[in-house]
């Protein structure tokens, strides 16, 4: 049995002694929801996520305060919506809170759509939302890791509406309803999901949010690598690495996004380190290798939590993703790395086999997305967490740093990618062009610092 059986089989194991026991069997994980509710509450905090084809799937996700009867949601074109979707219901330990999730599928490309949840006694505030066009058109996407709920978190929010993205990408530590970050026995206030998805309404209930794991996601006590939490209250694509749910993949236009688990990869966080047992690697390997054999897709961008290279001093950059993607990145001619992590902006000049090179990946740490920002930067000098500890560098990769809250947004022409890193008044730090200049390579880079 691999280590992927057993845990699914304890957690298993773990729900059926707690249901004959005669306790409650949501207590030990992200489960369907079954008893009927009576409660007369309304739907709230919606927030969107790709389905499997961006191009004719969404899923709706919106709360509840508690279990409710018939949870469903209207969608059609126009006021009338025409379907009525049934919602999958989600608890999970230590609140009362119910996730409701609504996958709508035979959809149109590149067609506005409208949504009402509702449920027996309630109903929640209509919303839109765009499926992905058929074929490539001009866009922007945004960008941050490291949130939570702070004032400086709203902000960015705020501004992050203003860019009108097409979808939003989330490098991951969303809420930190568990503060201690280690995947080890710590307290976790499930209240803090429920403010921050209060928080990032607005946007997400247009715009799908589509969220990677970070360090703070590895909730202790909530499933066996402690994923439940974020689990319960997403319903992401199934289209990452086979028993992996928090992988994904999707295309948008002539961009493919890619997010891995970078638990499964950290040095300087261990708890969690290995836990695919390859499937996650052999997933990334077979896909960025369809992907480029695709000449309909010219930008590949992935997505994980820890930082590849960061010269910031709080947690600076971790070789497990290196030794473990890079290669990878490199012989698929991956274009842009979005990590998290440290609570800053860095951006890596282009770099192949780990040195600068004009054909290389880009990385960017943009790690500013709200919570307190990590002002000590080592750079020139650096240092990265190795399997037996962290070992001092130098750091010729690091291009620019930005110590303070900050977020991406990426505009989309063709083979130009712009990516511009603003601060939460929405002024530029700089701007870095990546344009394509032979087939199927990373993009040459020209930054322009504001």
């Amino acid at each position: 049995m691999s280590m992927a059986e057993r845990h699914a089989a304890l957690s298993r194991r773990r729900f059926l002694g707690g249901a004959l026991a005669g306790g409650v069997a949501l207590a030990f994980g992200p489960t369907l929801w079954r008893q009927p509710g009576y409660a007369a509450v309304p739907a709230r905090a919606p927030h969107l996520q790709y389905g499997t084809d961006p191009r004719r799937s969404m899923v709706v996700s919106w709360s509840t305060d508690g279990p409710v009867e018939r949870a469903v949601l209207d969608v059609g074109t126009d006021r009338g919506f025409g379907r009525v979707i049934a919602a999958e219901s989600r608890a999970v330990r230590g609140t009362g809170t119910v996730y409701h999730h609504a996958v709508v599928d035979r959809l149109e490309p590149g067609r506005v759509y409208r949504y009402r949840p509702r449920h027996r006694g309630g109903q929640g505030a209509e919303g839109h939302f765009r499926t992905a066009p058929q074929h490539a058109e001009r866009f922007t996407f945004t960008a941050f890791g490291d949130q939570g709920t702070s004032a400086g978190a709203a902000a960015i929010t705020a501004q992050v509406a203003r860019q009108h993205p097409a979808f939003h990408v989330h490098a991951g530590d969303l809420c930190y309803a568990y503060s201690a970050g280690t995947g080890e026995a710590g307290p976790v206030n499930p209240a803090t999901w429920d403010t921050w998805l209060g928080l990032i309404a607005p946007v997400a209930s247009q715009v799908p949010w589509m969220p990677a794991v970070g360090n703070h996601e590895m909730e202790s006590g909530f499933g066996p690598q402690g994923y439940d939490g974020v689990l319960s209250r997403f319903s992401l694509p199934a289209t990452g690495a086979r028993g992996v749910p928090s992988t994904w993949g999707f295309r948008y236009g002539n961009v493919a996004v890619l997010a891995l688990d970078g638990n499964d990869a950290s040095f300087e966080i261990p708890h969690n380190l290995n836990w695919t047992e390859g499937a996650q690697d052999a997933w990334l390997r077979a896909t960025l290798r369809n992907l480029r054999a695709d000449p309909s897709i010219d930008w590949i961008v992935a997505t994980y939590h820890h930082c590849s290279y960061c010269t910031n001093a709080v947690h600076a950059s971790d070789g497990g993703p290196r030794q473990r993607w890079d290669g990878l990145f490199d012989d698929h001619d991956v274009d842009l790395v979005i990590n998290g992590h440290n609570h800053c902006y860095e951006r890596t000049h282009p770099l192949r086999r780990g040195r600068v090179s004009d054909d290389g990946t880009v990385f960017v740490t943009a790690g500013g997305g709200g919570q307190t920002a990590y002002q000590a930067s080592l750079a020139p000098l650096s240092y990265v967490s190795l399997e037996h500890g962290k070992v001092p560098e130098t750091a010729p990769w690091s291009a620019t740093r930005y110590n303070d809250l900050s977020f991406l947004a990426a505009d989309v022409d063709g083979k130009r990618l712009t990516v511009r890193a603003l601060r939460p008044d929405g002024s530029e730090i700089e701007r870095v062009v990546l344009q394509k200049t032979v087939l199927q390579k990373p993009a040459s880079v020209r930054a322009a610092a504001s």
